[in-house]
């Protein structure tokens, strides 16, 4: 790891630690969640990311920054089909949330039979 993405991995556990603590005093912050959700998912810590973005779904549902992360981080494990739907939603809600977030999904179109769909979203590398 080079000293740039130490210094970066470094900033995400700081805000991690930083929204755990403020969470304690306002655990119903809806941003709160989701700024530690991305920063776990950030750190590459997937499931985490899902239960902040979840939580922060439940205060909020239309969330579509929760809803992309979550789906980002649903895809990184493997869930095809509810990353998928995650983000879907999200791009419904706000078409460009991936640039906002600066978290990109590459969707692969395949061919089931006579009909083109979408297979499988996952993040870019």
């Amino acid at each position: 790891m080079h000293n740039h993405q130490i210094a970066i991995a470094s900033a995400y556990r700081a805000a991690v630690s930083s929204c755990t603590l403020a969470l304690m005093l306002n655990p119903s912050d809806e941003k709160l969640y989701l700024q530690r959700g991305l920063s776990y998912f950030k750190l590459d810590h997937f499931d985490e990311a899902i239960a902040d973005c979840t939580a922060a779904l439940k205060i909020d549902p239309s969330d579509a920054a929760a809803l992309y992360i979550r789906g980002a981080a649903e895809l990184k494990k493997g869930d095809i089909a509810d990353g998928n739907a995650d983000v879907r939603s999200a791009k419904i809600i706000k078409p460009d949330i991936g640039n906002d977030l600066g978290i990109e999904i590459e969707c692969k179109v395949g061919d089931q039979g006579r009909f083109p769909h979408i297979y499988g979203c996952h993040p870019a590398p």
